[in-house]
């Protein structure tokens, strides 16, 4: 939104459009997902609510707090609240990711699934040395 002003509110020559607030949402939406970040105004959140939610002081800096595809939201919440919305949404329609596991799980799991590799091939081997031995002992 380059050259946009919170007051009295301009969205500048760029507004924020639809397509790139969608793209937004279905981008944070997956890194949630992937990183199990739950949804809440203290982890999902423009820069617009960083002070009143977090705490953290901001002089003077701010983020939408208009959409101007929709103007029926406006206000820092009211933005943030229409994120978490369509954040969430854009989640409960993504499939399941596959669960991240520790490096213990990790080889907890390759054992699991290696194991009856290197037990045929064990006895595959045994088998041959076996053969081996009494074809050169006759």
């Amino acid at each position: 939104m380059a050259g946009a002003e919170e007051r009295p509110f301009d969205a500048g020559r760029y507004p924020m459009t639809r397509a790139q607030w969608d793209a937004m949402t279905a981008v944070v939406a997956e890194l949630c997902k992937y990183y199990r970040i739950k949804v809440t105004p203290k982890t999902v959140l423009s820069h617009a609510e960083v002070e009143s939610n977090l705490g953290i002081e901001q002089r003077g800096k701010w983020d939408f707090t208009r959409l101007p595809f929709d103007p029926t939201i406006s206000g820092a919440s009211g933005c943030g609240e229409r994120l978490r919305r369509d954040v969430t949404a854009a989640m409960s329609s993504m499939p399941n990711l596959p669960v991240r596991i520790g490096r213990d799980a990790v080889w907890q799991r390759l054992l699991e699934e290696l194991w009856p590799i290197m037990v045929r091939g064990l006895e595959a081997g045994l088998n041959t040395l076996i053969r081996e031995i009494l074809r050169r002992i006759r």
